[in-house]
C-alpha cells in the first residue's frame, strides 16, 4: 500500500509542477466506488467485496487490536456507546480468543498505573 500511495503522490506533484499537492488533497478519483471495488477485485482475482466487507474487516480488527470498543463506535458514527458494534461483532476469531485467554492470569497487568497512595 506505501509504494501505491508513493506513486499517487509523485504523480500528484509531477501534475502540480513539482509543487506538493495540498494536505487535503484526494489521491484518488473514483466516481462510482462500488464499480471501483469490483473491477479490482476481478482484475486482482479476488472474491467480491464492498465497502461493507471493509468495513466488518475493519471493525473486527480494531476489535482484535484492543481498541475500546467505544472509540470504534465513535469512528463508525454511532451514539449507543459501542452497543451495536458489540451486539454485531461478538464473534472473534479462535486465535484471538486464546490470545485473550492467556491474558487472565494472576499477575498486575503492565497497563495498570499505581493510584497515590494505594496499597
Amino acid at each position: 500500500m506505501l509504494a501505491l500511495l508513493k506513486k499517487r503522490r509523485k504523480r500528484a506533484v509531477d501534475l502540480n509542477d513539482g509543487n506538493a499537492p495540498a494536505s487535503d488533497a484526494k489521491l484518488f478519483s473514483v466516481r462510482d466506488a462500488k464499480k471501483a471495488i469490483e473491477s479490482a477485485c476481478t482484475r486482482l482475482g479476488f472474491a467480491r467485496y464492498s465497502s461493507r466487507s471493509f468495513r466488518r474487516l475493519f471493525i473486527t480488527t480494531a476489535i482484535e487490536r484492543g481498541v475500546d470498543v467505544k472509540v470504534i463506535a465513535a469512528w463508525q458514527g454511532h451514539r449507543d456507546g459501542g452497543k451495536l458494534i458489540l451486539d454485531t461483532y461478538s464473534h472473534v476469531r479462535p486465535a484471538h480468543s486464546e490470545q485473550m485467554a492467556r491474558l487472565m492470569t494472576m499477575e498486575k497487568p503492565s497497563n495498570v498505573i499505581p493510584m497515590a497512595g494505594a496499597a
